[in-house]
């Protein structure tokens, strides 16, 4: 009977350590997925905080070109209304003289029918 228990005890104990063995690996490979998934989420996290960074950069580029380019805008358009006034002006002038061009050929006009008549 001694010999019986002891093997039974064996085999008890050996089912014991094969169970052990198994729970301890399924700890593992529970540790190591987590700590892996832990990696990639870092990574992924320093990833999005590169990508956020690099987006604000550009963001306050396209902020400061888009501030350059209204001024620009701005000063072209005044520099039009400059113009455009400018050539109003030289309009009114030219028609002006025209005006009294105009005047001077009719009193030329008339001046010479008065002559062709007497």
């Amino acid at each position: 009977m001694d010999l019986d228990t002891s093997l039974r005890s064996k085999v008890s104990s050996e089912q014991d350590t094969k169970i052990a063995r198994q729970e301890l690996d399924s700890v593992t490979q529970a540790r190591d997925w987590y700590q892996k998934q832990m990696k990639e989420s870092q990574e992924l996290r320093a990833k999005a905080i590169k990508d956020a960074m690099i987006l604000r950069e550009e963001t306050i580029s396209l902020k400061s070109c888009n501030e350059d380019l209204s001024l620009k805008v701005k000063n072209l358009e005044n520099e039009n209304l400059t113009q455009k006034a400018s050539l109003l002006h030289e309009k009114e002038n030219l028609v002006a003289k025209l005006e009294l061009l105009e005047e001077d050929i009719e009193d030329d006009s008339i001046k010479i029918k008065k002559n062709i008549t007497k």
